[in-house]
Formats: C-alpha cells, sequence, structure tokens
C-alpha cells in the first residue's frame, strides 16, 4: 500500500523553471465573482477577513498569473504520476494496483476575489475522484464519467471492500463498487453533498477575536444540492444560493420570501444529517445479562 501526496499546487504559488510559464495567463475564463470587489466582499466578514488573511491579489494580471503557475503546478503533478504509474508498469504491477486520485481541497485563484481554500464555495470543495479498478468486474464502466454527489469519506470504505476488509464503524461513506462494477447508482444514494468548516483557532484566538465568537461558533456546514446551496454558520447565520439562476453563487437569497420554505426544507436536511452522523464509536453497543455485550450496525444511508 502506498499512500502518495504531493505538496504541490499549493501557496507560495511558484512552479520550478519548465512549468511556470507552461501557460498563457490571458488563457482560461473569466473570474467568478462580482464586478465590485467591495460589494462581492461586505457579503461576510468572513470573505473580507478571507481576502486579507491571504493577501488575495486585486490586479487582474496577478491573479491570472497566479492561477496560470497554479495550472503548472498541476502539469508537473501529472508528469510525476506518469513516472509512477510507468514504474508499475515495469513491475507488471498495472493489472493488481487499485488507484485512486484525489485530493483534500481546492483553490479559490481568484474567484469570489479570494485565493487559497476558505468558506463555503465549490472552488474550495470540489475536487478530483479518479478510480482504476484493475479487476475485470470494472472492465465495463472503464472510461465512465459519474455525474453523482461522492465526498471523500467514500475513499475509505471503497478501499476497505477492495481488500476484504471490514469498514470501520466511524466510517461515514459508502464504497464506490457499486459505480465501478455494475455501473449503476444505487437507489438510496445521495442527491446532495455536504461538507464542514471549522475555523477555530485554539492557539492565537484570531477567528474568534475578529468576528466576536466563541470557538464552538467559528464553524459553518454546507448542503450542495444540483440547483441550490444552502449554508449555516454556527452563529446563526445562513445563505441560500439558486444554483439555476445564479450557478456563480453571489447571490444570497435566503431573505428572499419566495424561496422561504427551500430555505426552511434546506436547514431541515442539514439537521437530520447531522444527526445521523454523530460520533457512532459506541452507538448500537448494549450490555446485556443474558448476551454480554451485543453490538448491532445498520448500514450507511
Amino acid at each position: 500500500f502506498a499512500h502518495v501526496s504531493y505538496i504541490r499546487p499549493h501557496p507560495p504559488y511558484r512552479a520550478p523553471e519548465g512549468y511556470h510559464d507552461r501557460y498563457d495567463p490571458d488563457d482560461g475564463p473569466p473570474f467568478k465573482r462580482l464586478a465590485d470587489r467591495d460589494a462581492e466582499l461586505a457579503m461576510h466578514p468572513i470573505q473580507a477577513a478571507g481576502a486579507h488573511i491571504t493577501k488575495a491579489p486585486v490586479d487582474e494580471r496577478e491573479l491570472r498569473q497566479l492561477r496560470a503557475t497554479y495550472w503548472g503546478n498541476m502539469t508537473e503533478v501529472d508528469d510525476q504520476l506518469g513516472r509512477l504509474f510507468g514504474h508499475l508498469d515495469e513491475l507488471g504491477l498495472t493489472d493488481d494496483t487499485l488507484i485512486v486520485l484525489t485530493a483534500d481541497h481546492g483553490d479559490q485563484l481568484g474567484d469570489h476575489w479570494l485565493v487559497e481554500k476558505l468558506g463555503w464555495w465549490d472552488e474550495s470543495y470540489h475536487v478530483p475522484l479518479i478510480v482504476a479498478d484493475p479487476r475485470p468486474e470494472a472492465d465495463a464502466t472503464r472510461g465512465t464519467a459519474v455525474e453523482a454527489f461522492t465526498e471523500s469519506v467514500d475513499v475509505m470504505p471503497t478501499l476497505c471492500t477492495w481488500m476484504g476488509a471490514e469498514v470501520p464503524l466511524i466510517v461515514d461513506g459508502r464504497e464506490l463498487q457499486p459505480f465501478l462494477h455494475e455501473g449503476s447508482m444505487p437507489e438510496d444514494w445521495r442527491t446532495e453533498a455536504h461538507w464542514q468548516w471549522d475555523f477555530r483557532d485554539p492557539v492565537d484566538h484570531v477567528a474568534e477575536e475578529v468576528f466576536g465568537l466563541t470557538m464552538e461558533q467559528c464553524a459553518l456546514d454546507v448542503v450542495r444540492a444540483a440547483d441550490h446551496k444552502y449554508v449555516h454558520l454556527a452563529n446563526g447565520d445562513c445563505f441560500y444560493f439558486d444554483l439555476s439562476d445564479d450557478p456563480d453563487q453571489v447571490v444570497d437569497r435566503s431573505g428572499d420570501l419566495d424561496l422561504a420554505a427551500a430555505v426552511a426544507d434546506a436547514r431541515g436536511r442539514l439537521l437530520s444529517w447531522r444527526m445521523r452522523h454523530d460520533d457512532r464509536t459506541l452507538t448500537g453497543s448494549v450490555v446485556t445479562t443474558e448476551h454480554g455485550l451485543v453490538v448491532r450496525r445498520d448500514p450507511r444511508r
């Protein structure tokens, strides 16, 4: 088993010779953001603080160069992965090796006038997940692009199932084998993705002092469906984005009376999800006089 982790792409935004100028800064799509930087950063203090702490460039040209350099870092990682996969070929191990490629987070790269990772934006949380299963059961699905929502917590149960090992009770995810071997999505598969961001600072207490919050209030949860996103902060603030009309997520509609029912529904789903995924270390366990310790495990849903 090899867990291979590359530090790049990552701040500081630098790339070695041959990669730094690989891409033209003028290429690529426009940044996802309001034209008025002050208006964008005024949506919530987290945005203004994030722009200040990460020293996000304001100049368009500088941001485009930063993004192009990031692309160069990505290409360098691609090249190094090519060396690794070539070595597997040389050793004759490719047909016996499960390969999972993913990342821990993305980068704002100028979107919403921000850089690095923070907040509730897709750019910080939408990461690749590529699985190459060498077993014959996966032959029919090779090259398939899956549009269903997956989460990082699905990686571990996928590995355990592939190795024939028991999935630990505390794991929140589900195995991806139905997509890999059957090419179909389970009927009870998730219809939205969830993520949490805890920005407390026990050492310097910076976030708490800046926002006037307790450590426990320095957190947020996100429910991201295909057509909407709901964000709930632990201090009670919330956001709602209608992704059908606002795919770039620049207009908060949580206070729109026409969407009050939709906001309430998303808030309720988030609460149910949080309750369903509380710590399960000892849940389903009971000590009885007749049978001793009884442990019952229900599958994840």
